[in-house]
């Protein structure tokens, strides 16, 4: 949720400075400061992992990792596709309803 709203505040506001930081701000009041923190560190970890596949050199001098979103941010040319990808690979964090949960059926072969 978080990687992928900060892939849509790079594609859409060119003066973003950490969009990781931004979209973590419009989270609700009720999610806790410690949930907070794990969910930027898991985005931030997602994030280094792909920009560092990406652009080795550049993850050389940032040093060993995972770094924070916005120093991986201004050094990149277009960083939102990284942003985008880590969203994909982590996934949504809410809870999806499946609505044949708990069906049977019965197959013959």
């Amino acid at each position: 949720m978080i990687a992928s709203r900060a892939a849509d505040i790079l594609a859409t506001e060119p003066s973003s400075a950490d969009a990781v930081a931004e979209a973590t701000a419009e989270l609700p009041s009720y999610v806790a400061d410690v949930t907070r923190w794990d969910l930027v560190a898991a985005v931030e970890k997602a994030a280094d992992s792909i920009a560092r596949s990406r652009h080795p050199l550049l993850g050389d001098v940032l040093g060993p990792g995972p770094v924070p979103w916005e120093c991986w941010q201004c050094e990149l040319v277009e960083p939102w596709p990284i942003l985008a990808d880590a969203a994909a690979r982590l996934g949504s964090p809410l809870p999806s309803r499946h609505p044949n949960a708990g069906h049977w059926a019965v197959t013959t072969d």
